[in-house]
This record gives structure tokens, sequence and C-alpha cells, in this order.
């Protein structure tokens, strides 16, 4: 996971766009080779802020400078697919207070 350190608690952290990178394999012009694939750490949130434990984390580290452009981009090509307006449909009458992740 990689994500902006917002603030480190006694209880934990607090991470600002957290995302998930994989590493899978795929086939490529016939070798296999592995790939990282990226996603949102919970893309069904309405923020993007997390709280994660200490006893849950295995280590926390800076990223690799290097690597800091290619974060950068995926978090704004991930805020800009959420500016694409899905196709009108009919509101589900939930309460907002029940919904839950």
């Amino acid at each position: 996971m990689i994500g902006v350190l917002l603030n480190d608690i006694s209880e934990g952290i607090v991470v600002l766009d957290p995302i998930i990178v994989k590493m899978v394999h795929i086939v490529r012009d016939g070798e296999h080779v592995e790939q990282a694939v990226t996603s949102r750490f919970c893309q069904f949130a309405e923020d993007n802020v997390f709280a994660f434990s200490y006893k849950n984390l295995i280590y926390k580290k800076k990223l690799d400078p290097n690597m800091i452009p290619y974060y950068a981009r995926i978090i704004k090509l991930m805020e800009s697919e959420d500016n694409i307006q899905p196709a009108k449909e009919e509101p589900v009458n939930i309460p907002s207070d029940r919904i839950l992740h």
C-alpha cells in the first residue's frame, strides 16, 4: 500500500489517498512477466482518508523519491475517473446512516 501520511498518532496512522499495489503474472508476447497493478484501498468509501491501527501494520517506510511522480500520476488518474458522470439512474431510498463499509 502507498499513501500520504497525514498523522502519526499513538494508536496508529492516518493516511490520505492510499492505493494498493499488487504484482500479477501476465503473459506478454508469449513471455510470463510480472506487472504492477494498482487500485484504491477502498473504492466505496465516501472520502479518501483512512486510519490504520498499528496492530494491523507490518511496516511503515518512506517511499523511494523516484516513485513519488508515479504515485501522484495514479492519484490524478483516479481523481479524473471520479469526475466522469455515470448514466442517470433512479435513486434508491436507503437511509445514509444505515450504509456501512
